[in-house]
């Protein structure tokens, strides 16, 4: 019940909303074209589906196949909640582990830097008032 909780809040208010509408958290220009946004729907569900720890082939049949993923990655899951819900831990993922290719990388940095020019002024008025 706790990894639901918490995982599910987390997945429904802030992973979720910025995998289906990435244009709006300046994630992308604009929006997702038509078939590509079915594809980050469904990837959306299925995130959800996996933080809610419910099969998504019990409610809709054409993702059926999809519950061994669900089933499979629970525990990446529960280790994944455990690590961003303990505060006094530092973290286990070491950039080297990670398998990201390089021009994937590159794009992340480029939008990152997009997003923090966009509202730089904004951050640093926050920042302003710790």
């Amino acid at each position: 019940a706790d990894y639901t909780s918490v995982g599910a809040f987390l997945f429904l208010r802030f992973y979720c909303p910025a995998i289906t509408v990435p244009h709006s958290f300046g994630l992308l220009p604009e929006p997702p074209r038509e078939g590509c946004q079915r594809n980050i729907v469904l990837v959306s569900k299925l995130m959800q589906n996996l933080a809610n720890n419910t099969l998504p082939g019990n409610k809709e049949t054409y993702m059926q196949k999809l519950n061994e993923w669900i089933v499979n990655n629970r525990e990446a899951y529960e280790a994944f909640i455990d690590e961003i819900s303990n505060p006094n831990i530092t973290s286990t993922v070491h950039q080297d582990s990670l398998e990201i290719p390089q021009s994937v990388r590159e794009i992340c940095l480029v939008r990152l830097h997009r997003f923090l020019n966009l509202f730089a002024g904004k951050i640093n008025e926050k920042l302003d008032e710790l």
